[in-house]
């Protein structure tokens, strides 16, 4: 009897005590306290002027040729080509919070096309349809609410200082 209490307190010991030793103490953070005047915490976010993303260089695959789109009519293309506009509204804002994300970052960060920020080839950046191309694919009677609720989608995600 004494060997399996010696058994069990070593198993205790090993399994909840020894890692509560050797974890790190993080700093605990009380709710609602401001820690932005922290030196600990170091700041990872950037502010960026998202004015000047406003036309975006697009590269078409297919014909070689680039055309300038405003940011939002891109993003329109991107969310319907990518997602069916029957798709729940929650949904179609994920889709162009992840669009508008990638997009800038491209715009930003990588420039794998000559004279584009972005091509319209889904298995190099993010497939994109013209508004036009689209309505041909979807049914006469449901084009106009389709499009509506992407571009609903679109917009209820922009930022509000964009909006200007």
């Amino acid at each position: 009897m004494k060997k399996i209490l010696i058994a069990i307190l070593s198993f205790i010991l090993i399994c909840f005590l020894m890692p509560i030793l050797f974890t790190n103490k993080s700093k605990k953070i009380e709710v609602g306290v401001d820690v932005t005047d922290d030196p600990q915490i170091e700041e990872t976010s950037k502010t960026y002027d998202y004015k000047k993303f406003n036309k975006v260089k697009l590269l078409h695959s297919k014909t070689k040729k680039v055309e300038e789109v405003s940011l939002d009519q891109y993003l329109y293309g991107v969310v319907s080509a990518e997602m069916p506009a029957s798709f729940d509204e929650e949904a179609l804002k994920a889709q162009a919070v992840v669009a508008r994300t990638y997009t800038i970052y491209m715009m930003q960060n990588e420039k794998k096309h000559e004279n584009a920020d972005i091509c319209d080839n889904p298995n190099c950046c993010q497939a994109w349809i013209s508004k036009k191309s689209r309505f041909k694919k979807w049914e006469k009677d449901t084009r106009e609410e389709n499009w509506n609720r992407i571009v609903e989608g679109v917009d209820s995600t922009k930022r509000k200082s964009d909006n200007i």
